[in-house]
């Protein structure tokens, strides 16, 4: 199962095609850590709260930068 969760910040739809299954998309999850916890992998926007809460797991993080404003993606990725 993969689980893409928008978050408030992103605005735009995502399109699955439709030969991809097994996939649900949310706007918010109350209960991120719980989330990854359970995952294999996490791919994330790197943002201060997302990549705290994905360490609470044992998933494999895959942070990809994007435009942010009020977070230093980029700089945040080196140093972990």
């Amino acid at each position: 199962m993969i689980v893409i969760v928008k978050g408030s910040n992103y605005k735009d739809e995502i399109v699955v095609p439709s030969n991809i299954k097994n996939v649900r998309i949310v706007e918010f999850e109350p209960n991120l850590p719980a989330l990854f916890a359970i995952s294999k992998v996490c791919v994330l926007r790197p943002g201060y709260n997302a990549v705290f809460e994905s360490l609470s797991g044992n998933a494999d993080l895959l942070l990809i930068p994007s435009v942010s404003y009020l977070e230093q993606q980029e700089e945040w990725i080196k140093q972990l």
